[in-house]
Formats: structure tokens, C-alpha cells, sequence
């Protein structure tokens, strides 16, 4: 066959050398030549099948495997002479056309070794195929085997999705019939849960009828959780239509029960409030006890209004008398603790302590205040105010020894019962909204029922007191004790107590007004000259004065009453007016000077200790004081430099008029500045000496000596300034003028050194 081929191809070519290209002969021979391949390869493979594989052979005709190479075709193509040109160009652009015609290669020789090639790939091909037959043919077999697996399947699919029809149909009528069922059971739940809360709501078990008719007389936890069971059922059945067959059945039953609960309870809680009627009760201990069973309470109130009033009322009263019984005993024995020696009407700040002369004598029934410095004197007593939430004082738990050699003020006092009182009316106030389940404004009405008594005594004790305390100070000390309670209260929110604490403000302020009042009329109409023996130290009634003032304005700094303010600058111009009557009895203006100073220095520095120093009464006493200091320092320095200093303001004067002539002579100003130049330095050393001398506070003495110095300073300026004027000038200068400088540096000598 394939020898046939090559012979035939061979004929075709010599064919095309000797006729030229005949195309139509070539495309018949290799038409011809297909078919002969296509038969050779159909024996072939038939010869292929019988002898490798005698399986197949054993099967049916119909598995056979026919194999038709009829239609395949790769070994010619059909060729449009119409467009060889066309295709001509299109090989000529080819690039292995190129080459074989650039190495002048013959296409035709070319033609035939490719179509050589082309022939050996065709064998190669064939082989490959014939070799890969029996697997096609296996493979054809498992493809018939897997579509009768596959119409089992089918058949199978089928049947099952039928079958899956019919459940779906079966599953939905047990759905439906499931809803049916559920909505009968929710139905019935229903039912049961109404039935079942009605029945234990209405039925009435031995534990509950055992626990609330115990003969016990305490209440038990079994009882309360009995209470509570009763008052449930109740609220149930009071809720119920009383036509109800079931209500019926179990009202007297649960009005018995009822009732038996209700005489329980106030038996208990009476006899508990009246356990606080016997000594040594604890009053707290039988609240917390009641606090326990407040549902109880709660019981009563809800289903025996009477009853919860009756056992409101009984510890209303009960323990509003015991309260009072304590706040009196209590304040009794506190002022046994108090000092034995208090002011009088005649502390004041113009009281002569002088022997004889304030009923202190030989003869006299009044003893001597051993703490009268503390009558004007703030000292350690505003200690209190450290320490005011501190515990109470307790009287019985002072030893005989103790009463007799410790003793209190009465600010102390006043603290120790303030703080008792309010902490035991907070605790009654959050009791009783508490226990009784009361609101604010009827618990107020409570606090004010059970501590009324008790406030009354307080009050009536403060104002019995006060209208015989001339303490200003103490007083003082009380009001910023009262301040600190109310800001405590507002601070926790409890106004039932404002009341009370607005009633002692009122009492205490009227009381310092009084005593302010009394200590300025006794500066008023003090009379200087009874003080025969007086120098130019600060007086005993301004030192009154200056720490009484530190005191009432240092304490009100907190509290900023401005009434107390008002009274203080009433007693602050009094005292100036008694200070400068009492300077007006020394006949000279120096020592008048020295008296003023020294008492104003007094009031500065202890206003500026005691206060802040912002006050009125501050800012006026250190003006005072400075308008002095300027004006001794004038006087000091007149008898060595008051040539100088006359002779300044008289040219002043008169240059202010006329510049062009001098008033004084030439001759008085030489001997001006020769005196000065011979004394100046000794002058200033005796100034310093006199004014050291003249002052007890040393600190003062230098500060006055500094003053009197910068006043010679500036006047020597001036000095100097005037003799450079043209009416003053000399050609030859002024002989034996001191310099400034050497003015400068002695002063600086002499110069404070704190």
C-alpha cells in the first residue's frame, strides 16, 4: 500500500514536469489514493481485533467496534486556483519559503522531501491509533456498561421520588394535625396556670393556718414568710368578684386568719416599744429589732390601718418622752463639767481691774476670774472647732477626780449636745421613713412629734443660758458650731432639723448683738481720767479690744454674717475715739504721738494675726497708724534738723510766688549748712537712740526710726535741689555742703535689718 503510493506520487510528478501543473489530475489521484488507505486501515484493524482480544470476539455483534476512516483527510487540501496568486503572494511572505529561496533551494525538490515527511507522520499516526484500539474498544464497553448503571439509577430516582411525594403528602397532614394539638395543649397550659395560681391563691394550707396561729410570742422567719403568703391571698381575693363560690368558701376563714396576724403583730412591736421604758434599754437595739420585721408593719398598715396607727402613735410617744428624759438629764450633767468662774454683765472691755474697784477687794464676795483673759482672747479655744465630729462627752464616765480637775467651756458643751441631739433626731427621721414607709414631709411631721419635747428643752436650756452669757467670744464659737451641724444636714439631704437649727442661730445672734452692744456702750462712756497713772503703752482696753476684735472677725470670716460686722465697726469707732481722748491727756504732742502709735502698731498686728487682715476695721488702723509714723517722724527730726526743714517750705512758698529773689539770706543759709555739716552724724545717732527708747516693740521703734530717716533723706534733697536755683547760686559754690552720698550711707547704717 504505501508502496503503491510513493510509485503513484511519482507518476504524478514526472506527470507535472512533463505537462507543466495540472491540477485536476493530481486532486483525482489523491482522492483515489485516500480511499485505498481508508480500506487498508479498515483490514488492518479488523486483523487487529481477532487476534489480540478473544473476549470481544465471544460478546454479541452488536458490541463490535466499526472503525471509518472515510472521512479523515490529512494529507490533502483542496486548493482555489482562482485565487493562486492570492496565495502565491501570501506563501511568498512565509518565512520558511523565504529561506528555502534565499539558499536557493528548488521548491519543488522541497515540495517532495515535505511531502515525504508529511507521509511518515501519516504512518506514525496510523500506528498510534491502531496501538490505542483495544483501549477505545474497552473503553466503548465500560460507556454501554455505565448507561445501563445509569438507567438503574434513573428507574431507581424515580421510584424513590414517588415515594418521596407520597411522605410529603403524609408529612403534611401530621403537621397540621401537629398545630391542631399544639394550640389545645397552649390552651390547656393556660387554663392550668390560671387554675393553678387561683387554687394556691384561694386555698389555704395547714403550714400557713400552723405558722400564723402559733402560740410562739416572737416572730419567727415562718411566720413573716406566713404574713406575707396572708397578705398575697388577700390582695388576691379582694381582687376577685364576691359572688365567687371559692371566695366565699375561704373569706371567713382568711378574716380569721387575718385578724389572728394583726393581734400578733402589735403585741410584739408593743412590747417591744415598751421594753425601751426600762433603765439601761438600748433605744437603737429595739429599732434595729423593729427594722427586721418592717414587712409586718407594712402587713398593718395595708390591712389594719387602726392597729398600724395605735402602734405608730405608742412609739410616738414612748420614745418622745424618752428622748426628752435624756436631753434634759444629759444637759444637766454636762454643765456640772462647765468652769465654775464665767463673765459677768461686768467683763466688758472698758472694766477697770484695778484692786477695789470691780468687787475683787478684801472684803469682797465676788472671787477674782482666774480665766478672765480668756473672756476677750480667742487663745486655744477655738480648738472646738477642730474637733466637731468628734465623740460626745459622756458625764457618767467621769471619775470623781475627773469632775474635779478637768472642766469645759461652754462652746464645748454646747457642741456635745448639739451633735447628740441632731444625730439622735437624723436617726429617729430615717427611722421613721424607713419602718414606717413615710415620705419626706410625713416623716418630718414624725421627726417633729417624737423630737419636739426634746428640741423644746434644748431651746429653753439655750436661751435660759444666753440670757445671762456676756461671752462674746464663746458665743461666737456656738454660731460657728450651729453653722457647721447645718451644712452637714444639707449636705445628707435632711431639712427636718433646719427648723430648730434657724431657732438657735436666732437665740445665739441676738446674744453676741447684746453683748457687742454692751461692751461699746462701756468703751463709750469710759471716762480717761479715772486713769490717772496712764503712760504712752498700748492700754489694757485697747489690748481688750484688739484680741476681742481678732477674735468675733476672725471667726466670722467663715460665716460672713454681716450683722455681726455692722456691730464690730460700731465698737471699732468707739475705740478710736477712746483712743484719742485718752492721748488728749498727755500735754505733749510727742508723747501723744507715741501713746497712738503704740496702740495703733497694737491693733495692726493683731488683726493681722488673728484675721485675714481684708477687714474694715484692719484697713483702718493701719492707715492710722501710718498717718502717726509720718508725723512723730517730723517731730523727731525738728530739734537737729529743723533749720533745714523750715527753711525748705519757706522757699517753697515763696519761689511759688517769685523765683527770682531768695527770702532768706545768704548768711543764715551758710550757717545752715555749716551746722548741719558739724552735727548731722550725731544727730542721727541720738534720733536713733530716742525713738528706740520711746517704743516697747522693737520691731516698730526701727520701722519709725526708717520713716524719720527717708523724711531727713528727702528734705536734704530738696535742700540740695533749691541752693542749685539761680536765686541761690554762688560762684564759689557753697563751702562745707555734705554730700548726699555721705547723707546715704549713714542712713543705711541705721537701717532695719528684718
Amino acid at each position: 500500500m504505501g508502496g503503491s503510493g510513493r510509485s503513484e506520487g511519482k507518476e504524478g510528478d514526472g506527470g507535472e514536469e512533463e505537462q507543466g501543473t495540472q491540477k485536476q489530475t493530481n486532486s483525482k489521484e489523491e482522492q483515489e489514493e485516500k480511499r485505498a488507505f481508508t480500506t487498508r486501515a479498515r483490514d488492518h484493524g479488523s486483523n487487529e481485533d481477532e487476534a489480540d482480544d478473544d473476549a470481544v470476539d465471544d460478546e454479541d455483534d452488536d458490541d463490535e467496534v466499526d472503525l471509518d476512516f472515510s472521512d479523515l483527510d490529512i494529507t490533502s487540501v483542496d486548493f482555489d486556483f482562482d485565487d493562486m496568486e492570492e496565495h502565491m503572494g501570501q506563501n511568498m511572505e512565509n518565512e520558511v519559503v523565504k529561506q528555502a529561496l534565499e539558499q536557493g533551494i528548488d521548491l519543488r525538490v522541497y515540495a517532495r522531501q515535505v511531502e515525504k515527511d508529511l507521509e511518515l507522520l501519516e504512518r506514525e499516526s496510523i500506528q498510534d491509533y491502531m496501538k490505542e484500539a483495544k483501549r477505545m474498544a474497552q473503553l466503548h464497553q465500560q460507556v454501554r456498561v455505565c448507561d445501563g448503571i445509569l438507567q438503574n439509577m434513573e428507574r431507581m430516582l424515580s421510584t424513590f421520588q414517588s415515594d418521596l411525594g407520597n411522605i410529603g403528602g403524609e408529612i403534611q397532614s401530621l403537621q397540621e394535625e401537629s398545630l391542631g394539638m399544639s394550640v389545645k395543649l397552649k390552651n390547656r397550659r393556660t387554663i392550668q396556670d390560671r387554675l393553678s395560681d387561683f387554687v394556691s391563691n384561694m386555698a389555704l394550707s395547714a403550714e400557713l393556718v400552723d405558722s400564723i396561729c402559733s402560740p410562739d410570742p416572737t416572730i419567727t422567719p415562718q411566720f413573716e414568710a406566713a404574713v406575707g403568703d396572708l397578705h398575697r391571698k388577700l390582695a388576691f381575693v379582694s381582687s376577685q368578684p364576691e359572688t365567687t363560690v371559692a371566695v366565699a368558701d375561704v373569706h371567713a376563714d382568711l378574716t380569721k386568719l387575718k385578724s389572728n396576724a394583726v393581734a400578733k403583730i402589735k403585741d410584739v412591736f408593743l412590747g417591744k416599744i415598751h421594753s425601751v421604758r426600762k433603765p439601761m434599754s438600748n433605744l437603737q437595739n429595739v429599732q434595729q429589732a423593729l427594722l427586721k420585721h418592717s414587712d409586718c408593719f407594712d402587713f398593718l398598715v395595708k390591712h389594719s390601718r387602726l392597729t398600724a396607727a395605735a402602734v405608730k402613735d405608742e412609739y410616738v410617744d414612748t420614745v418622745s418622752k424618752i428622748h426628752f428624759s435624756y436631753v434634759k438629764t444629759y444637759i444637766s450633767r454636762l454643765m456640772k463639767l462647765q468652769f465654775d468662774q464665767v463673765p459677768d454683765k461686768e467683763d466688758v472691755l472698758a472694766a477697770d481691774d484695778s484692786a477695789g474697784k470691780r468687787g475683787g477687794g478684801l472684803f469682797s464676795s465676788r472671787p477674782v476670774l482666774k480665766n478672765r483673759s480668756t473672756t476677750f482672747t480667742l487663745g486655744n479655744r477655738g480648738a472646738v472647732l477642730q474637733s466637731l465630729d468628734a465623740p460626745i462627752l459622756v458625764p457618767h464616765a467621769q471619775d470623781a477626780k475627773a469632775l474635779k480637775d478637768t472642766k469645759f467651756t461652754y462652746e464645748q458643751l454646747f457642741r456635745s449636745f448639739q451633735k447628740a441631739l441632731i444625730d439622735t433626731g437624723v436617726r429617729e427621721y430615717l427611722f421613721s421613713m424607713e419602718f414606717f414607709g413615710l415620705k419626706e414631709a410625713k416623716a418630718a411631721d414624725a421627726f417633729s412629734a417624737i423630737m419636739g419635747k426634746a428640741i423644746g428643752c434644748v431651746l429653753k436650756h439655750v436661751e435660759c443660758y444666753l440670757s445671762s452669757c456676756y461671752d462674746g467670744i464663746c458665743v461666737m464659737l456656738c454660731i460657728r458650731i450651729n453653722a457647721h451641724f447645718r451644712a452637714k444636714m444639707h449636705e445628707q439631704s435632711i431639712t427636718c432639723i433646719d427648723s430648730y437649727l434657724a431657732a438657735v442661730d436666732d437665740l445665739l445672734l441676738k446674744c453676741l448683738h447684746s453683748i457687742i452692744a454692751l461692751n461699746t456702750e462701756s468703751v463709750r462712756h469710759v471716762d480717761p481720767e479715772k486713769f490717772a497713772n496712764v503712760d504712752t503703752r498700748p492700754h489694757f482696753i485697747v489690748r481688750r479690744y484688739a484680741e476681742y476684735s481678732g477674735a468675733i472677725l476672725g471667726l466670722n470670716e467663715d460665716c460672713k454674717i454681716e450683722s455681726i460686722d455692722n456691730d464690730m465697726q460700731q465698737l471699732s469707732t468707739e475705740v478710736e475715739g477712746f483712743i484719742l481722748r485718752l492721748a488728749a491727756e498727755f500735754p505733749d504732742r510727742r508723747e501723744q504721738l507715741i501713746f497712738l502709735i503704740n496702740n495703733y502698731d497694737l491693733l495692726v498686728s493683731v488683726l493681722a494675726r488673728r484675721t485675714s487682715g481684708e477687714s474694715t476695721e484692719a484697713h483702718a488702723a493701719h492707715d492710722h497708724l501710718k498717718a502717726r509714723i509720718h508725723e512723730f517722724a517730723l517731730i523727731v527730726l525738728a530739734p537737729k534738723f529743723g533749720g533745714i526743714i523750715n527753711f525748705v517750705k519757706k522757699v517753697e512758698q515763696a519761689f511759688a510766688k517769685d523765683d527770682s529773689k531768695c527770702p532768706v539770706p545768704e548768711a543764715t543759709i551758710q550757717k545752715l549748712i555749716q551746722s548741719f555739716a558739724q552735727t548731722w552724724k550725731s544727730a542721727i545717732d541720738d534720733i536713733d537712740r530716742d525713738v528706740m527708747l520711746s517704743f516697747t516693740n522693737f520691731k516698730n521703734g526701727r520701722l519709725i526710726l526708717q520713716e524719720a530717716l527717708t523724711q531727713l533723706v528727702v528734705y536734704y534733697e530738696k535742700f540740695l535741689a533749691l541752693l542749685k536755683k539761680p536765686a541761690l547760686r554762688r560762684a564759689g559754690g557753697w563751702p562745707d555742703l555734705v554730700d548726699r552720698h555721705h547723707l546715704l550711707v549713714e542712713v543705711k547704717k541705721h537701717k532695719a535689718t528684718f
